[in-house]
C-alpha cells in the first residue's frame, strides 16, 4: 500500500533530527544524506527485521522475510 503519507527507507543510519526556524525538520543520516520534512518523523530507524518497529508492528502486514508486505526495497 503506497499512499504517499509514509516513506520507509532501508539501509539508512539516522543519526539526528534537527528543527529549523520555520518549524520544519531535517533528518540526518550517517552517510551525509538528509531529508527535509514539514512534519517530525514518527520513527527514525529500526524497521528491518523488527527492531524499533515492534512498537507499531500491529499496524503493518509483514511478509515471510519480516519486511513490510508489498514493500519494494529497490525504491530508495
Amino acid at each position: 500500500m503506497d499512499t504517499g503519507r509514509l516513506e520507509i527507507l532501508f539501509g539508512v543510519d539516522v543519526i539526528g533530527v534537527t528543527q529549523d526556524d520555520g518549524g520544519g525538520f531535517r533528518i540526518h543520516a550517517g552517510d551525509g544524506r538528509y531529508w527535509d520534512e514539514k512534519q517530525a518523523p514518527i520513527l527514525g530507524t529500526g524497521f528491518v527485521k523488527g527492531g524499533g518497529a515492534q512498537q507499531v508492528a500491529e499496524h503493518w502486514e509483514w511478509d515471510e522475510d519480516d519486511l513490510p508486505a508489498g514493500w519494494n526495497p529497490c525504491r530508495t
